[in-house]
């Protein structure tokens, strides 16, 4: 996963620069000396909308310490899943791309992981959504009975389609 997305990252670098640009040696620093570099770097912003009537308030706080911020407006559209279809490629300066991790059908809702998705345990995956404000219902989080259950649905479904189709033969 890890070298599809530097290779994807290098294309749409390979494509902003055009030919004749230079290559990143990839080993640029981020300007933090050390991670509680990064923890102290906890930003405040404050936007006003509709003359001042309103305000935005947006606080790095809410987010794990990285090396940077960004608003993507798109992007805050896509919904969490604890198993993704894409996933998100930093693509070089403020560039972000969505990529299926999978194939999709037409009409599938296209989700990322706000956490670290590998995570085999439901109460350690939810642990860390705490504080994104929603308890996750994908299908890795929904309990063991709810799961049986579909699955009962679906047989019970798949036998009654079985006997029509015999039925009609």
């Amino acid at each position: 996963r890890l070298r599809r997305a530097a290779a994807v990252r290098a294309a749409a670098d390979a494509a902003a620069d055009g030919p004749g640009e230079s290559e990143s040696s990839g080993n640029e620093s981020d300007g933090a000396d050390s991670e509680s570099d990064l923890e102290d770097d906890e930003l405040d912003f404050r936007w006003p909308l509709h003359g001042g009537a309103q305000v935005l308030a947006f606080s790095s706080r809410l987010f794990p310490p990285m090396k940077g911020y960004g608003l993507y407006p798109r992007l805050s559209a896509v919904n969490h899943s604890c198993d993704p279809s894409a996933e998100v490629v930093f693509a070089g300066s403020s560039r972000l791309l969505l990529v299926a991790r999978r194939n999709l059908a037409a009409g599938e809702e296209v989700c990322i992981s706000y956490i670290d998705h590998e995570v085999e345990e439901r109460e350690e995956r939810q642990k860390a959504l705490d504080s994104y404000g929603f308890t996750c219902d994908c299908v890795r989080c929904r309990p063991a009975t709810a799961k049986r259950k579909t699955k009962r649905k679906a047989a019970a479904a798949a036998r009654r389609a079985g006997k029509r189709a015999r039925a009609a033969a």
